[in-house]
């Protein structure tokens, strides 16, 4: 179970480009770093901000891992996308999994999903058959 701060793909019109360009891709911290490791161009920096944001999946995939439930859950950060998984070792059939609302979505026109924030993130509860 993990907050991943990331979608399971990386698309160019995604959520995660959309953080690159808004709080990566202008930061002169993270210039001098990737300058001191040899990335010189946008697209290169891009390249490697998205092998790191999809590397969880990557990894987990390549043991096997899959994960309990999808985009069909709904949202779990304040900005409108799915950013928090539960990854599984082994089949597990699930029963049914819920989004709680633990906050509002910060989308111009979205109406409010619960009446008390306590953080950025919604929850998702998760039944298996076992």
């Amino acid at each position: 179970v993990g907050d991943f701060n990331a979608t399971e793909a990386y698309s160019a019109s995604g959520p995660m480009n959309a953080y690159f360009k808004f709080g990566i891709a202008g930061s002169e911290g993270v210039w001098s770093d990737a300058e001191s490791v040899g990335i010189s161009t946008q697209e290169d920096l891009e390249s490697s901000f998205k092998t790191y944001m999809v590397s969880p999946f990557k990894a987990l995939k390549e043991f096997g891992w899959t994960l309990a439930y999808g985009e069909e859950v709904g949202v779990t950060s304040a900005f409108g996308h799915l950013i928090d998984h539960m990854a599984l070792s082994r089949p597990v059939p699930v029963e049914s999994a819920e989004v709680i609302y633990l906050t509002n979505q910060k989308v111009k026109g979205k109406s409010a999903d619960t009446d008390v924030v306590v953080t950025d993130h919604n929850a998702v509860k998760v039944s298996f058959q076992i």
